[in-house]
């Protein structure tokens, strides 16, 4: 057994001043580091009544079981919100271009792999290319088929999807791609995304 902060005779003249003698046992466990069933042992053994602590072994409980529960519930809400805690939507966008660029999972399902055209109106070159990378390392997923990834980068240029549409339609027979992601859609079309 370690060795406690203060001396057993302390501790007993402590319990035996206290008013609230159950708080004082608490007290005195967390003084010294210790079990309070090791507090106990030192009071019964100096001739304290061993059923005086039962109340105070039965509230331990008591408080151990709702922490217990507390800890349950804590873990299940984590859990939860990890599964519909809000992800900005142009991280999923990346995700889904990783996904068809790798061949690998998007949101539980396998994706067939391909080329993927990344329209970009949100960032400027840089930025948007180190998200995809920061993406890929987040995912801890090699970039094997990094050159899978085509990224247009329309930011500031944006024009409404009916003008769009022909030219990307052109390029993306052209180019043979899977899938065409644009992000964020907002930007070129109107009303509700």
């Amino acid at each position: 057994m370690s060795e406690l902060a203060m001396t057993n005779d302390e501790i007993i003249m402590r319990y035996r001043q206290a008013k609230d003698k159950s708080e004082q046992v608490k007290i005195l466990a967390e003084l010294n580091d210790c079990p309070v069933e090791r507090i106990i042992g030192i009071l019964v053994a100096s001739g304290e009544d061993n059923r005086k602590f039962n109340h105070l072994r039965g509230q331990l409980k008591k408080e151990e079981t709702q922490k217990e529960q507390v800890e349950v519930h804590k873990e299940q809400s984590e859990a939860e919100q990890s599964k519909t805690e809000k992800v900005p939507k142009a991280v999923i966008a990346a995700v889904e271009d990783i996904a068809i660029a790798e061949g690998s999972q998007w949101m539980g399902f396998s994706c067939a792999q391909g080329k993927v055209w990344y329209v970009n109106l949100e960032l400027d070159d840089i930025s948007c290319k180190h998200r995809i990378r920061d993406v890929y390392k987040a995912l801890g997923i090699e970039p094997k088929n990094l050159s899978n990834i085509d990224i247009w980068n329309l930011r500031g240029r944006a024009v409404p999807m009916d003008k769009l549409a022909p030219s990307m339609i052109r390029r993306a027979k052209q180019k043979g791609y899977s899938a065409i992601i644009i992000d964020p859609i907002y930007k070129v079309i109107t009303g509700d995304e």
